[in-house]
């Protein structure tokens, strides 16, 4: 989980998702209001807003099974609920665990 810090880089961000640097760069020229801040150097620095934007790339892409363009579509549209993804994470950590029991039972 990413330290509650005011920007993080574009490491920390990769490493917390399991995403390339490619990825996260690919999806700034796709997704517009995905725009980390930049320093003299041309570092990525990644706010909290940014980093929720790549947690609902990542729902559309991952759990919903949308495309780059489908996932573009849903951000135009607004219509990601929070609460639906917060209960869909919710019943995937619920089903790893039991996944986990089951395998202790055997």
């Amino acid at each position: 989980m990413l330290e509650n810090k005011i920007y993080y880089t574009i490491g920390e961000v990769a490493d917390e998702f399991n995403v390339t640097f490619a990825t996260l760069r690919y999806w700034e020229t796709q997704f517009s209001n995905l725009k980390p801040d930049k320093n003299k150097r041309g570092v990525r620095l990644y706010r909290k807003q940014d980093v929720e934007v790549i947690k609902k790339i990542l729902f559309l892409t991952r759990q919903k099974g949308y495309s780059i363009a489908g996932a573009k579509k849903e951000f135009a549209k607004q219509r990601i609920n929070g609460d639906e993804e917060e209960v869909l994470q919710t019943l995937l950590e619920t089903k790893e665990l039991l996944l986990q029991l089951k395998e202790r039972l055997k």
